[in-house]
């Protein structure tokens, strides 16, 4: 059977270095995305990960021990405590978690039907495992240009960046790589302004561009003054709001609530109740959340998509306010 590739880009951070066109294999299909893993390892090669780890390799017992002591000093300072962990314990989560291949993933649109369930993402380096201190990175300029075409709010997306294109049809149990190139990298290419229109999958279709691994950070960019008022709950690009059973973010016009479900859950396993002043959320015959809403909403126009994220398998339902610009202070009803 003849193998089949697919295209995607490389936007560098310099503007002056041309976008470059790459291609890579299908046959890992959404389980061993091969567009993934290059990503990862281009990060992790041209992070200083790479190196970190070689030198970590070659480090003395007491050169790993003081960095044992560091690490605790630095987690506990994060509110985490590894007093009870010993060196070698401590040594393997900060090398499994801080210099292994990663990045994350913003979402550029999600599959809908408005826009032939066609998913585009953009993988940007782990701030964790990029550069000690991200702000040094460039700003990215032509990616921050796409993610804006594509009618989310602008942000700062810092380092090289790549993107690529996926089919996602639940209903049809299809995801497959397809191509994604140089001219679509352009912020008027038309797949930009079909994700800005209502049903778009961008902007204009769902809450602003998120980090699917919610690793680019938004706080910097949030700072409020000594005086201000603290921010709405999850309203406009303020963070998510926790709760047990998830997160959610509201805009003026709707909510926008994420659960995390098993790798297998497919659209038919979601049982998703739509009612003007209720809702109710069952996975796979569990009850995730059911309720009185907070506010009315437009049960016809509620959805809800199935993606896979760097942290998992999500479920995300989309609530259309009835009435808008006004802030919810919680989904349901205690």
């Amino acid at each position: 059977m003849r193998s089949e590739t697919f295209e995607y880009v490389r936007i560098p951070a310099n503007d002056a270095s041309p976008i470059v066109a790459l291609r890579a294999d299908t046959k890992g299909g959404l389980t061993d995305d091969e567009l993934v893993k290059q990503a990862k390892q281009y990060f992790y090669e041209h992070s200083g990960a790479q190196f970190r780890v070689e030198q970590f390799e070659k480090s003395t017992p007491d050169q790993r021990k003081a960095l044992a002591m560091q690490i605790r000093q630095q987690m506990s300072n994060g509110g985490q405590q590894l007093s009870q962990l010993d060196d070698d314990t401590v040594l393997q989560l900060m090398l499994q978690s801080q210099l292994r291949p990663s990045c994350d993933i913003v979402a550029l649109t999600i599959p809908m039907p408005g826009n032939q369930y066609q998913a585009v993402s953009m993988y940007v380096a782990d701030t964790a495992t990029y550069q000690e201190n991200a702000s040094s990175l460039p700003i990215n300029s032509r990616a921050v240009a796409l993610i804006t075409a594509c009618g989310h709010g602008a942000r700062d997306i810092r380092g090289d960046v790549f993107v690529g294109r996926a089919i996602d049809n639940e209903a049809m149990d299809e995801w497959k790589r397809v191509n994604f190139t140089i001219s679509d990298a352009d912020p008027s290419a038309a797949w930009c302004e079909t994700a800005r229109r209502p049903g778009g999958g961008g902007g204009s279709g769902s809450s602003a561009a998120s980090s699917l691994n919610n690793l680019v950070n938004q706080s910097q960019t949030q700072l409020l003054a000594p005086n201000a008022p603290p921010p709405l709950l999850g309203m406009n690009g303020a963070p998510p709001v926790v709760e047990e059973w998830g997160t959610w973010t509201q805009t003026d016009e709707d909510v926008e609530i994420k659960f995390m479900v098993a790798d297998h859950v497919k659209a038919k396993d979601c049982k998703i109740t739509f009612g003007r002043n209720t809702l109710k959320v069952v996975v796979n015959g569990d009850t995730l959340l059911q309720g009185t809403l907070f506010d009315p909403t437009e049960a016809d126009e509620g959805t809800f998509t199935l993606q896979h994220t760097a942290a998992g398998r999500e479920l995300c339902i989309t609530l259309v306010k009835a009435v808008t610009d006004r802030t919810w202070s919680m989904v349901v009803k205690k």
